[in-house]
């Protein structure tokens, strides 16, 4: 949001690093529009924490990564660091909320400046939970900021009925439309709150509840934002690649997300190794530079760096990709594109930085299997030499001076060099109107409604993959003769693809689903052996013990 890159300095109010924790609560009367912002600008940094953060479960869990990436299979091999730090930041989020939120809940009149980021907080709140359901399970329920260290958990039943009502509450606060937003296409409307609700009650359809009624609430509230998307000012992109090659970075199809200030801000970081004769290799330095980049992305769901400083690119499982079909949406979504030939070395004093001069660029498509295949649709882009011994590292650069394209590399010094690339500016989408197409496709064949428009639906994205006009009939629909089953199937593979590696993506459909025991089948399990069993004990995390000591309810 509004000067997102400050927020971390401002925080005003941030909750405590553990909920139970006692702290001294410091409430600044919020009387305008102005204190809104800051107030809302330390929330937005609460969730912008939690979200932009590296090798966490539950993405990683699913089958769209591989397991052999991170340090598990399961939450119970993540050990408790992991825990705790979803659990904090989340209820982090809801005291940041709550602060808000409490100021006005006797309030019988509310300043119209004010409503806005109220049904802001209320949506923000609605999410954290939303969260926290889905990964520990039954979770205390925190509506104040008073310290309760008797807190006991919440059944499932009451804690949806929770966020269903701060959604409720969201939208009757916030505005109509993007242009009448807090922020101007920026902030979230009354159809990002209805939106969410459509996944919610999508949710409580499967795992745990099992309340089949939902799928009809579903689809109702999903219809509700399609009907009125226009006035949203929400629509789905004709061109998959324009989500992610920073063309329109505030663009209709963010339902909900984050935005920051500085947009087209492009980092390089170069990193090398030793490669010695032995086979082994040794880590080295680090460097950064700032270059104008051929493409930069729109999306920065994962940070650049560990906490280490070690800098990562974000692979994708191996069966995943295979069963991936063919299409546009797959060029853009992994690196599959890759250099055949570099040339010349040459070296730019003004830098001190040794550059591969590309005069033969001979790029080569591969859509089997590679250990080399990444998410490039996170903004992160590596460019291989194959014919090379050592195999070089590198980013493609153009020269607006001389018309050329440049491989940067450190090939003097006999170091494999590789190189990442982010855009600093770059806005995180959590909710997509795919999303809102998607809930309403598979919501109506789950509640026995499927028709025509439900098809529709999920052509417009099934279209959009293949690069063809999304409003026309095409060879890639799906078959008209679908049983509601086998719909419903097709969407949720559909929604796989769509959303692989995104916040809301495919963990959480493996779960609602019962699923989960079926990732021995779905991901080419290869370290360590033996193949892990799933059971219903691997679908939530167990809350962090310093929480269960100091709440023995929490047990």
């Amino acid at each position: 949001m509004k000067n997102l890159k400050y927020i971390f300095l401002i925080l005003i109010f941030s909750g405590c690093q553990k909920i139970f924790h006692e702290e001294d609560y410091k409430i600044s009367k919020i009387g305008s529009s102005e204190e809104m912002d800051i107030a809302l600008n330390g929330l937005y940094g609460r969730l912008a924490q939690y979200i932009n953060q590296p090798g966490m479960p539950p993405q990683y869990l699913a089958d769209d990564f591989p397991n052999q990436q991170y340090q598990g299979s399961k939450y119970s091999e993540y050990g408790n660091d992991f825990a705790k730090v979803n659990w904090q930041r989340l209820y982090n989020i809801i005291t940041s909320a709550n602060n808000i939120i409490c100021q006005f809940q006797n309030s019988t009149i509310i300043k119209n400046e004010i409503k806005p980021g109220l049904g802001e907080a209320h949506l923000l709140r609605a999410y954290a939970y939303f969260r926290l359901v889905r990964i520990f399970g039954q979770v205390p329920i925190v509506n104040n900021i008073e310290v309760n260290y008797s807190l006991p958990k919440s059944s499932f039943k009451d804690i949806y009925a929770f966020i269903e009502s701060d959604l409720l509450k969201a939208a009757g606060y916030l505005p109509v439309n993007k242009a009448m937003a807090r922020i101007p296409n920026q902030s979230p409307v009354i159809g990002s709150a209805r939106a969410m609700l459509a996944e919610v009650y999508l949710t409580m359809g499967g795992y745990p509840l099992l309340d089949n009624t939902k799928y009809i609430q579903a689809a109702l509230v999903a219809r509700t934002v399609i009907d009125s998307a226009i006035n949203y000012g929400f629509d789905l992109l004709p061109d998959y690649a324009n989500l992610w090659d920073g063309t329109d970075i505030q663009n209709r199809e963010v339902v909900f997300g984050l935005f920051f200030s500085e947009h087209g801000s492009t980092k390089i970081v170069h990193y090398d190794t030793t490669r010695y004769s032995d086979g082994t290799y040794s880590y080295g330095t680090y460097t950064t530079w700032n270059f104008n980049i051929e493409t930069t992305n729109s999306y920065n769901f994962f940070d650049a760096f560990l906490s280490s400083g070690t800098p990562y690119y974000i692979l994708p499982e191996k069966l995943f990709f295979s069963s991936f079909p063919a299409s546009y949406r797959k060029d853009i979504t992994f690196q599959t594109i890759f250099l055949s030939t570099a040339s010349t070395l040459e070296f730019n004093n003004s830098d001190s930085i040794y550059y591969t001069k590309i005069t033969k660029y001979t790029p080569y498509k591969s859509l089997e299997w590679r250990s080399d295949i990444f998410y490039k649709k996170f903004g992160y882009y590596i460019q291989y030499d194959s014919l090379s011994v050592l195999t070089t590292f590198g980013h493609r650069v153009f020269d607006p001076y001389d018309g050329q394209y440049y491989l940067i590399s450190d090939s003097t010094t006999g170091k494999l060099g590789k190189n990442y690339y982010m855009n600093m500016g770059q806005s995180i989408y959590i909710y997509r109107y795919a999303h809102v197409l998607l809930n309403y496709a598979e919501a109506k064949a789950r509640s026995g409604q499927l028709d025509a428009s439900a098809y529709e639906a999920v052509n417009m994205i099934r279209r959009r993959a293949n690069k063809v006009d999304i409003h026309s009939s095409s060879k890639y629909d799906l078959q008209p003769d679908l049983s509601a089953q086998q719909f419903a199937d097709s969407v949720v593979n559909e929604r796989a693809w769509e959303f692989c590696a995104e916040p809301e993506g495919r963990w959480f459909d493996l779960l609602r689903l019962e699923m989960i025991e079926q990732l021995p089948k779905l991901k080419n399990y290869t370290v360590p052996p033996p193949i892990p069993v799933f059971t219903k004990s691997d679908y939530f995390e167990a809350i962090p013990n310093g929480d269960k000591v100091l709440n023995p309810n929490l047990k």
